[in-house]
């Protein structure tokens, strides 16, 4: 959990996702890093006119660039993809890697879910980071620290 508050500081800045120079806001947090402070975009549009996902956008806004696991409706866009899938058949559960496409976090280049088969169709039941992983390669080992499985598992 985390706590944060307004300074009351703004600046200009480059958005992570859309690259603009936007204006930003200060924010005092405390966290599992402990005391910070953060510069937030403000909500801005992105260039091609949508919603920038950067600045925050209305729940249930479908104008939006680069929504989570989406595509931009207006210039075609995308956060992340999906790179890989190890499936634990047995268990009915699978591991699916994706690669952030934006600049988001780049000491987190990639992240992994956990699926599991439900009733035909597969349910995310958690998601993880993976820090410092900057290959496939060594994605799947850092995500075999949760679920040693994925060692053994083979692509579908």
């Amino acid at each position: 959990m985390s706590f944060a508050k307004l300074t009351g500081r703004n600046k200009t800045g480059l958005c992570d996702v859309c690259g603009q120079n936007i204006e930003m806001q200060e924010l005092e947090q405390w966290n599992r890093q402990g005391h910070v402070f953060v510069w937030h975009p403000l909500p801005h549009r992105a260039p091609c006119g949508a919603h920038c996902i950067g600045g925050d956008y209305d729940e249930g806004e479908t104008d939006v660039h680069i929504p989570y696991r989406g595509v931009c409706p207006r210039c075609g866009a995308q956060a992340i993809r999906m790179i890989h899938i190890l499936e634990h058949v047995d268990a009915g559960e699978r591991a699916v890697f994706y690669q952030y496409t934006a600049d988001y976090d780049s000491a987190q280049p990639f992240l992994f879910e956990l699926e599991k088969l439900k009733d035909g169709s597969w349910v995310a039941s958690g998601s993880w980071g993976l820090h410092r992983s900057f290959s496939l390669e060594e994605a799947v080992p850092a995500a075999a620290v949760y679920f040693p499985w994925i060692v053994d598992s083979t692509t579908d």
